[in-house]
């Protein structure tokens, strides 16, 4: 077949340090005989050397002369290298979960479709719309991954199963998803633990880590409805408007899928979202100077109202002395109500300018 090569001048003079004219090139094209008409050139069948760029610009330097090519000194432009703000904030999520005890693991992200049925994903969810590989090494590594719970608990039994009595593990997930005829990525920070702490101490490790990235305003509810999870340690986190992700106690039926025996607690944060919700200005904040007065609250309330909820009211309602609020008791039995519940409330004044007084924290 006839083949063509394109004349790109400007390319050629830049490779050969010259400033040979188009036309000039043509020229010495045409007295070897390769005709070029709008700039393509028709390469005989007897040169099957010409097929690059390249392989044009040596011929036309021979003709034009190498020793009319002037010599220059070597020179290059030096790039600082760096990473962009998503690649920055990827790093501030593995050191801040490093420092705060977990290890990063690594797992696969073509699994079985089984999995999902053992971490009690419903039938006619999304989830189940998994990418095929067309090439399998077997069943247990069919498809993509939609989900990164089941890497994770697999990850926990084999340590429960090798009696490690207590471990903390983290990792970044890539999941799959369907998205028309192409596909799409997500990146899903996925931690858990066990034998270290409770629903309270997992939710502590999130707060540390949402301060640390500059994640404000965050608020929890709970959520009953998610399978993976305990009906009654589970919660949604929300920054506005935005869903972050989920935490919570691993459900009991999950961890019996997967052999696991003891209490397990995760949390499953959205990259983008994270990152969505970064504040875009760091405020300096010095640290107090005047001691806080606190003052403690045991409200009465439905057994339905959410701890947060009150907390949220409180804020709501205060002045600008207020400054930080928080539960520390749940009472629920003797002297209590049925579907009654005893909140007690921890409330913390403080003025910036000077020490308050017992009569204005009582006021609030």
């Amino acid at each position: 077949e006839a083949k063509t090569v394109t004349l790109e001048p400007e390319k050629i003079n830049a490779l050969l340090g010259t400033n040979i004219t188009e036309e000039d090139m043509v020229k010495y094209l045409a007295y070897l005989e390769i005709p070029v008409e709008n700039k393509v050139i028709s390469v005989p069948s007897g040169r099957p050397d010409l097929n690059l760029m390249a392989d044009i610009a040596e011929e036309v330097v021979r003709l034009y002369g190498f020793d009319k090519i002037e010599a220059t000194q070597f020179s290059g432009r030096a790039t600082e290298g760096g990473e962009n703000p998503s690649q920055k904030f990827r790093t501030a999520i593995d050191r801040n979960m490093t420092g705060l005890g977990y290890n990063e693991i690594y797992t696969y992200s073509f699994v079985s479709p089984s999995e999902l049925d053992q971490i009690r994903i419903p039938a006619d969810s999304p989830l189940r719309d998994q990418l095929t590989i067309l090439n399998p090494l077997g069943e247990d590594t069919s498809v993509m991954r939609t989900h990164p719970l089941p890497s994770m608990l697999r990850v926990v039994s084999h340590n429960v199963a090798h009696r490690v009595k207590a471990a903390q593990f983290y990792e970044n997930a890539t999941l799959y998803f369907k998205e028309g005829n192409m596909s799409r990525e997500e990146k899903t920070l996925c931690f858990a633990f066990y034998g270290y702490g409770d629903f309270y101490t997992l939710k502590a490790d999130t707060n540390a880590l949402l301060d640390a990235l500059q994640i404000c305003g965050v608020t929890y509810a709970s959520n009953t409805e998610d399978p993976c999870f305990h009906p009654g340690r589970c919660a949604d986190l929300y920054c506005g408007e935005v869903k972050l992700g989920t935490i919570g106690q691993i459900h009991p039926a999950v961890c019996g899928n997967f052999d696991i025996d003891v209490p397990v607690y995760g949390a499953l944060l959205s990259n983008d979202a994270l990152f969505s919700c970064v504040a875009e200005e760091k405020k300096y904040v010095p640290l107090p100077v005047y001691q806080a007065m606190e003052r403690d609250l045991a409200l009465l309330c439905d057994d339905g109202v959410e701890a947060g909820t009150l907390c949220g009211m409180i804020r709501s309602f205060a002045g600008k002395s207020l400054v930080d609020t928080f539960v520390f008791d749940v009472y629920k039995g003797k002297g209590i109500a049925e579907g009654k519940k005893s909140v007690a409330v921890r409330l913390v004044f403080r003025q910036n300018d000077r020490t308050m007084t017992d009569e204005e924290a009582d006021s609030g």
